[in-house]
């Protein structure tokens, strides 16, 4: 009987421990996802500055933003 109780317990710890560990992964995703989204806003923001500066002649400027 006492073995059945401390491996409940010992379970339900377990379960617990898996479900926080769940959730700390899936926020880490979110912000992950957040941090890839706002990378590629920069990315796509930097290549049309980069396209309007070789348009407009500006290559000096054009080469500046690209080793950014």
């Amino acid at each position: 009987m006492q073995n059945n109780i401390f491996f409940f317990f010992f379970h339900t710890k377990i379960q617990n421990d898996i479900s926080s560990a769940a959730q700390v992964i899936s926020n880490q995703i979110t912000k992950l996802n957040k941090l890839s989204k706002k990378f590629d806003m920069m990315d796509t923001h930097f290549r049309k500055q980069i396209v309007q500066n070789i348009k407009v002649g500006n290559n000096i400027r054009a080469k500046a933003l690209a080793s950014e």
